[in-house]
Formats: structure tokens, sequence, C-alpha cells
């Protein structure tokens, strides 16, 4: 086993620990520390179809907590909009730019709210809707242009005072849906080949610690010690969108 398939297999116990913990992080993390040793077009068709197998383990084992309404009536809805928004924009925006300004806005909002529950100011209050509205559908956009819309989405969703594990199921139900698109694409393009089946089988051992280590975190920590920790994460991911 070469060391790079080592170091791979360690950033992704780190990915889906985090994914199984809180829902979301696992993709981002992923090719942000990947992509130093394998190209991003190869690492995609890896940790996507991974990721889908993690996420629909919680999703039959937790779907009590899944919040039905409000990712179809509330987050896909707005999301594909984006989606397909920023899909077409894709083909026409140079995006360098811009893309800093969306890791710096993620690193900010995350900051400050960090900032806040230190100072035990009142962050329980959610959003307005359409304020809730517009990060969803910005980061359907940011998805479409990026693959990496999932800060604003969190964000979004984590001012709905959700429980955590309603926090968790909902956002795994929804990567399921938007994962299982990306890897029809895979497969329709090619881009998912024998090499990509090799890695999800030597790698899916670690996606099952991953989710083992995830569940016992999500069921020791307190709600308060889950927002912190999702505040630090997306703090971490828009800084990696700045500097990656």
């Amino acid at each position: 086993m070469d060391s790079a398939l080592i170091i791979l297999a360690g950033t992704l116990l780190l990915a889906y620990t985090t994914q199984a913990l809180a829902g979301f992080g696992s993709v981002i993390i992923s090719v942000t520390l990947g992509v130093h040793f394998y190209p991003i077009e190869f690492l995609l068709p890896v940790v996507v179809p991974l990721d889908i197998m993690l996420s629909t383990y919680i999703v039959s084992r937790h779907y009590r907590h899944v919040q039905v309404r409000l990712l179809v009536k509330t987050i896909l809805p707005l999301m594909v909009v984006g989606l397909m928004i920023g899909i077409g924009l894709f083909q026409y925006i140079q995006g360098d730019i811009l893309k800093m300004v969306f890791g710096v806005f993620v690193t900010l909002i995350s900051v400050t709210q960090l900032i806040a529950m230190r100072k035990r100011a009142d962050v329980k209050n959610g959003l307005p809707p359409w304020a809730s509205g517009l990060l969803i559908f910005l980061g359907g956009i940011a998805q479409g242009i990026y693959a990496s819309g999932g800060p604003m989405v969190v964000y979004a969703t984590g001012r709905l005072n959700l429980t955590k594990a309603a926090f968790r199921s909902t956002l795994c139900a929804l990567w399921i849906i938007l994962n299982v698109v990306l890897v029809a694409s895979y497969l329709l393009t090619g881009k998912m080949s024998a090499e990509s089946f090799k890695y999800h089988a030597l790698l899916l051992p670690v996606v099952i610690a991953g989710l083992v280590l995830g569940e016992r975190l999500h069921s020791r920590i307190n709600e308060h010690q889950f927002k912190v920790f999702i505040y630090l994460i997306l703090t971490i991911a828009g800084m990696s969108i700045v500097f990656g």
C-alpha cells in the first residue's frame, strides 16, 4: 500500500467521522486535504459514492429524525433551482474572485457565531424565512459552480434550531439526493472508472470506522457542544475555500 493511499485513508477517517457526527463535512474535508495527493477529478468519484453509503446508513437508522416537510418543501426546491442556475453560470463565470468572496462570507458568519456563543449572546433565534431561503438558494448556485455550496445550507439549517439528531439526519437525506445525481453524472461521463471501484473496496473499512466513531461521538456531546462543532467545521471549510 503506497503512502498516498495511507494518507488518503487517514483523511477519509477524519472526514467520515465528521459526517457521521454532524451530518456534513465529508466531501469538503476529503477534497481539501486529499487534493494534495490525488487529482480532484479522481477524488470526487471515489469519495461521493462512499458518502452516499454513510449517509444512507444514518438516514435508515435515524429516519424518524428527518424533517421531511422542511427538506421537501423548503431546502430541496431552493437548492435544486440554485443548482441548475449554478451549472448554467459555470459555463460563463471565471470564479476565482467570487469563490474567495464565498469562502470569506462563510468564514465570517461562522466566526461571528462562535464569538457570540462564547459571549453567551442570544444565537438561538432563527433567521427570517427570506434570509434562510436566500442562503439555501445561494448555496445551490455555489454547489453548481464550485461543488461546495454545503456551508451555506448548513449555516441556514443550523439557525432553524433543530435538535442535533434532526439536523444530522435531514442533512444526510439531502446529501443522498444530491450525490446520487452527481454519481449518475460521473457514470454517464465516464469519470467513474474501474480504478474508482477498486478504491471504494479498499476504503470501505475506513468509512465503517468513521461511522462507528461518529455515532459514538454524536451520542455523547450535548446540543451546545454540537453547535460549536458545526461552526468550527464551517470556519475550517470557509478558510479552505479561500486558501485552497
